[in-house]
C-alpha cells in the first residue's frame, strides 16, 4: 500500500511538473517584439507598383474676370492592380472632367497658390481627391505628379 502511494505521488509530482512547464513555455513567454515583426514584414518582397498614366489637364486661373495664368499637370495614379488599369482607360474621360473641376476650384480660390506660384502638394491633394472620387478609395492607392507648369498672362 505505501508503494502505491508512494508511485502515485511521484506521477502527481511528474504531471504537475510537466503542466507547471507547459504553462511556462506556452504562456510565460516574452510577447513578441513588433518592431522586429515589422522588419521581417518589411523584408519580405514588395511587388512592383503599376502606374497609369493621365491625360496632360490645363486649368485657367481665372480672377476678376480674367485668366491670369494657365496651369498644365501631368499626373499619374499608382494603382491596385493590373486589372483596374483597363477600367481606368474607361473612366479616362471622366478623371480629367474631375481633375478640371477640382484644380479650377482650387487654383480660383488660391487654396493651391503660395507667394503667387502653384503649390505642387495642394495639386498632389486635389488631383488625389479627384482620382478616387471618379475611380473609388480602393482602386488609387496614390498620385505621382510630373510635371507642374505655371503660364502668366
Amino acid at each position: 500500500m505505501v508503494k502505491l502511494i508512494l508511485f502515485a505521488l511521484i506521477g502527481l509530482l511528474l504531471i504537475g511538473g510537466g503542466g507547471g512547464g507547459a504553462y511556462w513555455w506556452f504562456y510565460m513567454q516574452p510577447p513578441p517584439d513588433p518592431a522586429a515583426e515589422a522588419a521581417a514584414k518589411a523584408a519580405e518582397p514588395q511587388p512592383p507598383p503599376i502606374f497609369a498614366n493621365l491625360k496632360p489637364v490645363v486649368v485657367p486661373v481665372i480672377r476678376q474676370d480674367k485668366v491670369e495664368a494657365l496651369v498644365t499637370v501631368i499626373a499619374s495614379v499608382q494603382i491596385a492592380s493590373a486589372d483596374d488599369a483597363s477600367r481606368l482607360v474607361l473612366l479616362q474621360p471622366r478623371l480629367t472632367d474631375a481633375m478640371i473641376v477640382e484644380l479650377t476650384g482650387a487654383l480660383s480660390k488660391r487654396s493651391a497658390m503660395k507667394d503667387g506660384r502653384v503649390d505642387a502638394a495642394v495639386i498632389k491633394h486635389h488631383v488625389a481627391l479627384a482620382a478616387r472620387r471618379v475611380a473609388g478609395e480602393e482602386t488609387i492607392k496614390d498620385v505621382l505628379v510630373q510635371i507642374v507648369n505655371q503660364q502668366n498672362f
